[in-house]
């Protein structure tokens, strides 16, 4: 008799009810609802090896969608759980229908108002997990917000005709509104793409740990970065942590993440049950996070832009949030062994960053590269960086926590 043990991941996504958030819960249950996730294969992509046989004991899922306002939460959870049906619908009589049917039944979607911007919000809902349930598999840290107000003409029109490429992919031109704080008195930017994600992360860190022991795999924190995170090193001030100076926080606050994650991921020890730590970017798509340019002229031109680079087979320009997640879904599914072993004759695990790929008329895949290097000078930021969560999280704390 077949004794594999049954895997059930808890999954907790933020930013879960829209844009590339709600495509990475649409792209987790269909992969998972699959004996095969071939999102788990090599660079997602089945052709280039088998995929985890690991996840053939995924019976079962519970996914917790994190959103601002719990009705917009909701309606997603809505859309989320009817388009699984109607994947599972079309199975009809093959091989797989009885397996999927299996995951839907086992399958909990739940749905929770949290606010990145607000310390009470992480606290209670970090109380709320813990309450209901004994582990955590993956924490996917998505949510974020960026305010671009305008675009500096000289600067765009140098660097679209010097680096055409560069200047859709990694604009340097875009106007960003500086200064903002939230009700705790903390950078906007800075507390709901980097700090709030990183408390959420210290809350649950038992949770986390307690993967290994019950699933048999380490917990996974995937961290969403961007493919247009650029940093002149001299044009980072390591003295304005929270970004409140900064004329590209929401650049910047990505920057951060990236340095972070691979700080934190030096921390583990061999063999620990610590969580291991995944950078990941979504390509260029259009989502509600740009604002600016989801306006009028703007919104055409980013279009035609957007059109343009996949007629020139640019692969970086995704043309949907399911193709976007991918990259999301690959980090949480792959067999991490495996792909050490194929990128590192050394034994030593680069940070890596993981791009979603969309080419034209193909199937979206999965890139990788080398995260910023953690030479002296980031490894100085990021310790920085640390000591600044650090401080705010206990701050945060109540005081009998604060004391133990």
């Amino acid at each position: 008799m077949d004794q594999r043990k049954s895997i059930r991941p808890v999954v907790i996504v933020t930013g879960a009810n829209r844009g590339i958030g709600f495509g990475i819960c649409q792209r987790l249950l269909s992969q998972l609802c699959s004996p095969s996730p071939s999102d788990s294969a090599p660079n997602a992509r089945p052709t280039a090896g088998p995929a985890w046989s690991f996840w053939q004991g995924c019976d079962g899922f519970t996914l917790i969608m994190c959103s601002r306002t719990l009705d917009s939460g909701l309606t997603a959870r809505e859309q989320l759980l009817k388009h699984l049906d109607h994947r599972i619908s079309r199975l009809g009589l093959s091989s797989h229908a009885e397996r999927a049917t299996t995951f839907r039944r086992n399958l909990t979607v739940e749905v929770v108002a949290m606010d990145l911007t607000k310390a009470s919000s992480l606290l209670e809902f970090a109380a709320w997990v813990q309450e209901r349930y004994s582990y955590v598999s993956h924490l996917i840290l998505n949510a974020g917000v960026a305010q671009f107000v305008g675009v500096k003409a000289w600067p765009a029109m140098k660097q679209v005709f010097t680096r055409p490429s560069s200047a859709v992919k990694s604009p340097q031109y875009l106007k960003e509104r500086t200064g903002a704080t939230t009700d705790d008195g903390i950078g906007l930017i800075w507390q709901t793409n980097v700090l709030g994600h990183y408390v959420l992360f210290q809350l649950l860190g038992n949770l986390l740990r307690e993967c290994l022991n019950t699933q048999g795999i380490t917990s996974r924190v995937i961290w969403m970065s961007s493919l247009s995170t650029f940093i002149d090193p001299g044009d980072y001030n390591s003295k304005d942590i929270q970004l409140l100076k900064s004329s590209h926080p929401y650049q910047d606050s990505k920057f951060q993440i990236e340095i972070l994650a691979a700080t934190l991921n030096q921390q583990k020890a061999p063999g620990s049950d610590s969580a291991l730590h995944f950078v990941v970017e979504p390509g260029i798509v259009a989502t509600g996070l740009d604002q600016f340019n989801n306006r009028g002229f703007w919104r055409v031109l980013r279009t035609l832009t957007f059109i343009s680079a996949r007629l020139i087979n640019s692969h970086s320009f995704p043309t949907s949030t399911y193709d976007a997640a991918i990259s999301v879904t690959h980090a949480a599914l792959l067999d991490v062994e495996s792909l050490d072993k194929r990128l590192n004759e050394d034994n030593q695990r680069p940070q890596l960053k993981f791009h979603s790929r969309a080419p034209l008329n193909r199937k979206a895949y999965v890139s990788y590269e080398e995260c910023l290097e953690l030479d002296k000078l980031n490894a100085a930021r990021s310790e920085q960086i640390l000591a600044a969560c650090d401080e705010c999280y206990k701050s945060f704390l109540p005081v009998h926590i604060q004391s133990e």
